[in-house]
Formats: structure tokens, sequence, C-alpha cells
């Protein structure tokens, strides 16, 4: 959460083993799922890597070209 504080892009990314998907969840959410879990609001919920990285890529590019430079 420091490093999104700072401006930087992050995510908490959480495999679910027992339904089999992959659920995103922005940088600032971390007290959010802390609370909640995997029920909380998700930026993306996919079913594999290959689709996790087709979805984080309109999300980053959304961001804009800052997105993709490391935090101060």
């Amino acid at each position: 959460m420091a490093y999104y504080a700072r401006g930087g892009s992050s995510f908490f990314l959480v495999k679910r083993a027992k339904e089999r998907d992959i659920v995103l969840f922005g940088g600032d959410q971390g007290p959010e799922v802390l609370e909640k879990g995997c029920s909380a609001p998700c930026v993306l919920r996919t079913c594999g890597p290959a689709h996790l990285f087709e979805g984080l890529r309109p999300i980053l590019e959304a961001r804009g070209p800052a997105a993709l430079r490391p935090a101060p």
C-alpha cells in the first residue's frame, strides 16, 4: 500500500484454489481485502494466467504511461 500511496501501480493478486480462479484487487484495497477477503469488489477475476495478462493490459493502459514506471 505504501508503493500505491507514492503513485505506483500495485495490485493484490489472489489465486483461489477451490474455485480455480485468479482475483486481482487494486493496491488501495488492502484493508478491504483483509476485512472481506475475496468477496471484496475486485478489479479483475479470471480463470488463468494468460487471461490475467490480457485483462491487466487495458487496466494499465487506462492509467496512462506513468502506470508502467516505478514510483519515486
